[in-house]
C-alpha cells in the first residue's frame, strides 16, 4: 500500500478509514508471525505452543442453576464424627539458648522499628525547618 502524497488533505472519513486498513493489516501479519514462529519451532524440533481449551469464566459469570431434588448444600460433617480417644500432651520448654535467640531478634527488630521511626520524624522536622 502506497502511503498518500498529503495527509493533511484527506477527509476525516478518509483517514478513519485508513486507520482501520492499517489496523487490519497489523493484525494479519501478527497472526502471520505467530503461525511462522511456531512452523520454525515445529521444524528445529522445539517445543510448540500449547493447546490452550477455554477457561470457563463465562460458566462462573453465569447465576447458578437451581437445585434439584436431592441437590443442594451438604448437611453438617460435626455430627457425624466421633471422638475416640482423648489425649493431653505436654509441650517441651525450650532450651535456653532458643529463648535467648528469639529475645535477641525481637529486641533487633524493635530496635530497627525505631530508629526507622525516629529517623523518619527527623526527616520530617528537617523539611518542615527548611519550608
Amino acid at each position: 500500500m502506497v502511503p498518500p502524497a498529503n495527509l493533511d488533505g484527506l477527509s476525516h472519513a478518509e483517514l478513519k478509514n485508513l486507520v482501520v486498513t492499517l489496523f487490519e493489516q497489523v493484525a494479519e501479519q501478527q497472526r502471520m508471525i505467530a503461525a511462522l514462529r511456531d512452523e520454525i519451532a515445529r521444524l528445529k524440533g522445539g517445543p510448540r505452543r500449547p493447546n490452550l481449551k477455554p477457561s470457563g469464566m463465562e460458566k462462573a459469570t453465569e447465576p447458578d442453576k437451581p437445585a434439584g431434588p436431592g441437590g443442594g448444600k451438604r448437611g453438617s460433617t460435626k455430627s457425624k464424627l466421633t471422638i475416640h480417644e482423648e489425649k493431653i500432651i505436654k509441650a517441651m520448654p525450650l532450651p535456653a539458648r532458643a529463648l535467648k535467640a528469639i529475645q535477641a531478634s525481637s529486641c533487633r527488630i524493635w530496635r530497627s522499628i525505631r530508629m526507622s521511626s525516629i529517623s523518619a520524624v527527623s526527616a520530617g522536622r528537617r523539611q518542615t525547618a527548611t519550608r
